[in-house]
């Protein structure tokens, strides 16, 4: 089972080498990536309101969860927190 947020959560991410995640900010609890286990890129609606985002499924010290890095703001985004 997994909670998906809908709307998803803007969160501050700490990068680390690569430009990867190495750790967040979730509910005011420091979050620190132990893997990345998925990393991919997806890219649509060019012909309309465009998307760019890379996505990072991650093991952290508190849960498992996927987050995004809008590639066209660079904003990140807690997506999903898997049970």
């Amino acid at each position: 089972m997994a909670k998906l947020f809908n709307p998803v959560i803007p969160i501050k991410v700490h990068e680390g080498k690569n430009n990867s995640p190495a750790g967040f900010a979730y509910n005011r609890k420091a979050v620190k990536v132990r893997r990345v286990d998925q990393q991919w890129r997806v890219r649509e609606g060019w012909w309309r309101d465009e998307v760019v985002r890379e996505y990072f499924q991650l093991e952290t010290s508190r849960f498992v969860c996927m987050i995004y890095r809008d590639m066209l703001s660079g904003g990140w985004y807690l997506q999903r927190i898997y049970d």
